[in-house]
């Protein structure tokens, strides 16, 4: 089951699995992720939902499993924005992932988007690779030097 989470919804399993998916981007590039405990992440959740993000949970057996945060953003056209998408590592590889997207592009529908947009580091080759097979486009590419 796919349903929007309301702040009550995030708990100590939500910022778990949030923890998890903080701590992959973290330990491949410590170098922009600063280290945050869980606390410090919930306040920057918080925040992020009191300046219009939404996040959608997948539930197995009711119990939280994955979820995806997104924005509805107006450029040109209205573009839904994907901010995280994170399957706890235990259930990773059954399929959430997929189904979350589909939610997120059934809600597209819904709200007359024109795109949906995200991006990912060249080091999660697990995203990348089901980005590609849901049909996603690369748009552009990010250089970077360190000074």
């Amino acid at each position: 089951m796919i349903r929007e989470l309301t702040k009550e919804d995030l708990n100590d399993l939500f910022f778990a699995i949030y923890y998890e998916g903080f701590l992959y981007h973290y330990n491949h590039r410590k170098d922009i992720f600063k280290k945050r405990t869980i606390d410090e992440l919930k306040e920057y959740v918080f925040e992020q939902i009191e300046n219009g993000i939404k996040i959608i949970g997948y539930y197995k057996d009711n119990v939280l499993v994955g979820f995806l945060s997104y924005e509805i953003r107006e450029k040109m056209n209205k573009v839904l924005w994907i901010d995280e998408l994170v399957v706890t590592e235990k259930e990773r590889g059954n399929g959430y992932s997929s189904l979350l997207m589909e939610k997120i592009k059934k809600i597209s529908k819904k709200e007359e988007v024109k795109r949906i947009e995200l991006n990912v580091y060249t080091f999660n080759d697990i995203a990348i690779k089901l980005y590609n097979k849901l049909g996603y486009k690369e748009q552009r590419i990010i250089f970077e030097k360190e000074v």
